[in-house]
């Protein structure tokens, strides 16, 4: 993810980051309000592609992980978010620019393909979910 890419997310209230070889702990990010349609913007082209992960409400607000399987492109999370559309209300990761490649989408272990200039997307059910949310 580049750098701009990174602002601009943390502008918009995503939080997403490489963790590479280590682990962390960090506060918990502020709540943000559902946004609406239209207001998540996607870094994609060439090989890099964006995954959208539609989750069950109850995890709103986690952030769930994806691992690179090619052990080069490391970990990256972000948070699950209310996301408000013509269709209805839904909950969704957006991983906006990811290099094209299959990952690992951890609480529930399934596994996804990125293909870049494109949005793939992915249905975590909550049977599929490893472990409860948090409070």
């Amino acid at each position: 993810m580049s750098h701009e890419t990174d602002q601009h997310s943390q502008a918009h209230g995503e939080h997403s980051h490489a963790h590479g070889e280590h682990s962390h702990a960090h506060a918990p990010e502020p709540s943000l309000p559902p946004s609406g349609t239209a207001s998540v913007v996607l870094d994609i082209g060439g090989d890099i592609g964006a995954l959208l992960v539609n989750a069950p409400a109850r995890f709103l607000g986690t952030e769930p992980e994806l691992t690179a399987l090619d052990g080069i492109g490391g970990t990256t999370h972000t948070s699950v978010r209310e996301r408000r559309t013509d269709q209805g209300v839904h909950y969704v990761a957006v991983f906006p620019a990811l290099r094209a490649g299959d990952y690992v989408f951890e609480p529930t272990g399934q596994t996804v393909t990125v293909t870049g200039g494109a949005v793939s997307e992915l249905t975590a059910t909550h049977v599929a979910w490893r472990s409860e949310p948090t409070s």
